[in-house]
């Protein structure tokens, strides 16, 4: 499992996103997530300056907690699966 990585697309360039961050709740508000999104900035800057997250729209708290650190809401998506047959 990888926290963050580089991605690109030729319309936007190189962006760093960070992929995955969980918190167990026993574990949240004592400055744990702030260490890991800390670190994964550090990294992440060593490539480009273009960081970007995603969470889920139900988490709330974690909303709350992304824009505690300065990130800004882009956009909202929504995610389509189909089940094929094979």
């Amino acid at each position: 499992m990888y926290l963050c990585h580089f991605g690109c697309a030729l319309s936007r360039g190189l962006k760093g996103e960070i992929v995955s961050l969980v918190v167990d709740k026993s574990a949240r508000c004592q400055g744990i997530g702030r260490c890991l999104v800390n670190a994964a900035e550090q990294w992440l800057l060593k490539t480009t300056p273009h960081i970007q997250l995603r969470a889920n729209t139900l988490r709330r708290d974690a909303h709350r907690f992304y824009t505690s650190l300065e990130y800004a809401e882009v956009k909202t998506q929504t995610v389509f699966n189909k089940k094929m047959a094979f």
